[in-house]
């Protein structure tokens, strides 16, 4: 877990086992940081599903870099105002874009929800991977 108040940082392997590990790791840091549960939990789940994205859909794919060696990092920074404080967290993986499906079935909404407990969302594709940022409504500060 970091213990920092200001940043933290982990990397973790593209395996499914991983996306338990980057939970209970970011979990733990919102625990340190003393962050409210309500915008905690969204937080969080938002965070796990950008990290079920990275490792589900990166190595797998002809063209992905770094095979059996690829790494999901997710870095994340708080930022304090003077209205409260928020988390901007950058997830990245090193594979290679894939549009979604136009009927998903019953998957796909992974990024409709991200969209709804963020404040802010964005995912940038490119020849190196893919970064998806999340940023966190405002949530009181620190007491």
């Amino acid at each position: 877990m970091c213990c920092s108040r200001s940043t933290c940082a982990v990397s973790v392997p593209v395996d499914p086992r991983s996306i338990a590990v980057a939970r209970a790791h970011f979990r733990g840091w919102l625990t340190f940081l003393t962050w409210p549960d309500e915008g905690g939990h969204d937080v969080l789940l938002a965070v796990n599903e950008a990290v079920t994205n990275a490792i589900e859909h990166s190595g797998d794919l002809p063209g992905s870099i770094g095979g059996d060696e690829q790494m999901v990092e997710i870095d994340a920074e708080v930022t304090v105002t003077p209205d409260g404080r928020l988390i901007r967290v950058r997830v990245r993986d090193r594979g290679r874009w894939r549009e979604p499906a136009a009927d998903p079935g019953y998957r796909g909404m992974g990024i409709p929800m991200m969209r709804e407990l963020m404040e802010q969302v964005a995912i940038l594709p490119g020849d190196l991977g893919t970064e998806v940022t999340l940023v966190s409504r405002l949530a009181p500060a620190e007491a």
